[in-house]
């Protein structure tokens, strides 16, 4: 049984939009012809925009979806750096007496000193984990700082407070500063 081709030719603006981003790029990169203009003074052709709208999507509709899954990449990983900062201080009820010395601690201490290396692996994990985490909100508040992101509906008030709360700061370490001198 053959399939039958449809005349609506959606697959027809796909392969053109390809196409044309391709023959785009390979121009901008000089593999094809010389061209006299920068490479960053185009824009995309109007055919690759023509057929990108044939086939349905929107312009922003990548930029849209990239600020989302950004959105909810933060709200992760600040959960997270929010439950390991808690797992930690869990931790650090249930081993202060077994690490401590004196009355109402840990008596035998063998005991007492497998506790403590149980403890410094806890630490020393939570450490690397908190970096790891912070590194990661790090490149994403670089993210968000930059030129498609800051546009983003979800991100334009969080900036807009984050930029106000640094102006402020700013204006409080100045008069500190004024009144320290004076």
């Amino acid at each position: 049984m053959r399939r039958q081709r449809s005349n609506d030719c959606g697959g027809c603006a796909l392969c053109l939009a390809i196409f044309a981003a391709s023959s785009h790029v390979a121009q901008a990169s000089g593999i094809a012809a010389v061209s006299t203009t920068p490479p960053l003074a185009k824009t995309l052709p109007d055919v690759l925009l023509k057929a990108v709208s044939q086939v349905g999507i929107n312009p922003g509709a990548t930029t849209e979806a990239a600020c989302a899954k950004l959105k909810t990449l933060k709200a992760k990983f600040v959960t997270q750096l929010k439950t390991s900062q808690e797992n930690l201080e869990k931790a650090h009820r249930r081993y202060a007496t077994k690490i401590c010395e004196g009355l109402g601690c840990e008596t035998d201490e063998a005991k007492r000193i497998r506790y403590q290396a149980e403890w410094d692996r806890i630490q020393a994990s939570h450490v690397e984990e908190h970096e790891r985490l912070e590194t990661l909100l790090a490149k994403i508040e670089g993210f968000i700082e930059e030129p498609p992101f800051r546009r983003c509906p979800e991100f334009e008030g969080y900036l807009a407070s984050k930029h106000q709360l640094a102006y402020g700061k700013d204006l409080l370490d100045q008069t500190q500063n004024e009144t320290r001198s004076t």
